[in-house]
């Protein structure tokens, strides 16, 4: 099975190791209050993956499991 951080042609997995240095940005996207501060930075992880994996590896996308399962073990 191929390794999806590795395999440019598989969604990046969402991992929330990146994080901004400077929230600016996504203050300037104009999106609504976050309900709270762990939801706040949890978009804020997720925005700058997107941005990571737009930018820097030709656009991929990120995604995640939904599954319960998946992150079981």
């Amino acid at each position: 099975m191929a390794d999806p951080i590795i395999d440019p042609a598989r969604d990046r997995p969402l991992s929330f190791h990146w994080r901004s240095v400077d929230d600016d940005w996504i203050k300037r996207l104009d999106l609504p209050q976050p309900r709270s501060t762990d939801y706040g930075r949890a978009r804020a992880a997720i925005l700058t993956e997107a941005v990571i994996a737009a930018r820097y590896e030709g656009g991929r996308s990120v995604s995640y499991s939904r599954r319960r399962e998946f992150y079981a073990g």
